[in-house]
């Protein structure tokens, strides 16, 4: 009972850094550039290709975690609402380890209305990673 339930926070947690990790990018883009000392252009094709790479990279493991780790379709509901405390508290964090200093680093206004759009839409594909994930157990079992 305890290990299914450090698993789903697992899950959880991984989802929240999966959203979490473009979202910094996005925001810092100028801060980046401005410590790299290289052209914000740069700092966007290279902040392009670590989102692509870090959200692939974590939906592909958190879709290996559900097909392995959950049992019923609850546990698997739980990770849809589960990764915005998580997403919440890191943000907090490193919004408090890492002040804006500079008035130059502060993000376009663009940027927020992109940062929302994705947090509302982002439950969306959580949900169909963990019903993919539940399908490919299912499948298997048939098997």
């Amino acid at each position: 009972m305890m290990k299914a339930w450090m698993n789903r926070q697992l899950i959880s947690f991984i989802y929240g850094v999966i959203i979490l990790i473009p979202i910094e990018l996005l925001l810092n883009i100028y801060r980046f550039s401005r410590i790299a000392k290289v052209s914000i252009s740069t700092t966007i094709m290279i902040s392009s290709v670590l989102i692509i790479i870090s959200t692939l990279f974590g939906l592909l493991w958190t879709y290996k975690l559900t097909a392995i780790w959950v049992k019923t379709k609850r546990q698997a509901f739980l990770p849809v609402l589960l990764w915005f405390p998580y997403f919440l508290s890191l943000m907090y964090l490193i919004a408090t380890l890492f002040p804006m200093t500079y008035e130059g680093d502060r993000p376009n206004p663009v940027s927020g209305l992109i940062m929302i759009a994705s947090i509302i839409i982002y439950p969306i594909v959580v949900f169909g990673f963990q019903m993919l994930g539940m399908h490919k157990k299912s499948s298997e079992e048939l098997l």
